[in-house]
């Protein structure tokens, strides 16, 4: 099932909705984007019978969300793309084989249907509408960036020409939301009989800029551990930190990082969850205890309020 919460009291989310789901269908991520003056809900979606994309648009209004549109056989995103860098509705198909197939494509909604749009370029090779973020050039400088997780989730960037500028040797994301394909995307193979191999669909990286100095920050999980302890069909991280980075000429540059945050790290996202007027570092996180089927799993929100005031050293470069 799908749920909405409202953030209350300061410290608890109380629940003011649910949807649910098709028993096959596994959800892969949940994104809102505006068309018009109106908002929606993309629920990207993963059939486990069918083996491939059952993604949905929704929305929420008077407690309750109401379908726009039922059946959508593609997987969708939320995406912030040049030259505007706004929140942009895409889409790629999918694949048995291989998860997903072809370009990525903007998306858009008309008279109640999802309408394919023109293809976006620039992307790198290896680029999947899951696995990248845009970064947008900083103020007074030329050429956007862009961000991806990669097949063994190292995070490599390139320019706007999908040309590799650098890589890290660390791992990041670390999500432990799949997908199941027969040959996947340089994904890690499953250990059970089946011999299946599943795709971990990266989790989001925001594109900020916080201190609104022109200069835009990449925030991004970091699993502590190199791999996850896999199960038969999910993989849990004992710790995670996050960390906002930037481009400084070379590579990456950590600016700061959260404290260890014990558990798995399933989400993060740069909102006003509150509606205070300042922005929120909010984490998904997942903890488990027991093993096989006495696994129980508790989870949680952690929201850290952001005064990036204190802040400095950001890289300044020329290229």
């Amino acid at each position: 099932s799908l749920y909405a919460y409202r953030w209350q009291d300061g410290n608890r989310l109380a629940q003011i909705g649910q949807h649910r789901l098709p028993s096959a269908v596994i959800p892969v991520n949940v994104r809102v984007f505006r068309s018009g003056r109106m908002t929606y809900v993309a629920v990207s979606s993963y059939d486990e019978e069918e083996r491939s994309a059952r993604s949905q648009v929704l929305q929420f209004a008077g407690g309750k969300f109401n379908v726009v549109v039922p059946h959508v056989s593609r997987y969708l995103n939320v995406v912030a793309l040049p030259p505007m860098f706004g929140p942009t509705l895409v889409g790629q198909d999918s694949d048995r084989s291989k998860t997903v197939s072809g370009p990525v494509f903007e998306m858009y909604l008309e008279g109640g249907k999802l309408v394919r749009g023109g293809n976006i370029t620039g992307l790198p090779k290896g680029a999947n509408l899951f696995n990248f973020a845009w970064i947008p050039p900083d103020r007074g400088k030329k050429g956007s960036h862009v961000a991806m997780i990669s097949d063994a989730e190292t995070l490599v960037t390139f320019d706007a020409g999908g040309k590799r500028l650098a890589a890290t040797q660390e791992t990041y994301s670390g999500s432990s939301v799949y997908i199941i394909g027969d040959r996947g995307l340089g994904s890690l193979e499953s250990p059970d009989p089946t011999n299946q191999v599943l795709y971990y669909v990266p989790m989001r990286m925001p594109v900020v800029d916080l201190d609104r100095d022109g200069k835009f920050e990449l925030i991004v999980n970091k699993p502590v551990t190199v791999t996850g302890k896999l199960f038969t069909n999910f993989r849990t991280y004992p710790q995670g930190e996050i960390h906002a980075m930037a481009w400084n000429g070379l590579g990456m540059e950590l600016l700061w990082k959260t404290r260890r945050i014990k558990g798995t790290v399933c989400d993060v996202a740069v909102t006003d969850i509150d509606n205070n007027g300042e922005m929120d570092l909010v984490v998904a996180v997942n903890s488990y205890a027991g093993l096989g089927a006495g696994i129980k799993t508790r989870c949680g929100v952690i929201v850290y309020p952001l005064d990036t005031t204190m802040v400095s050293g950001k890289p300044n470069y020329s290229e």
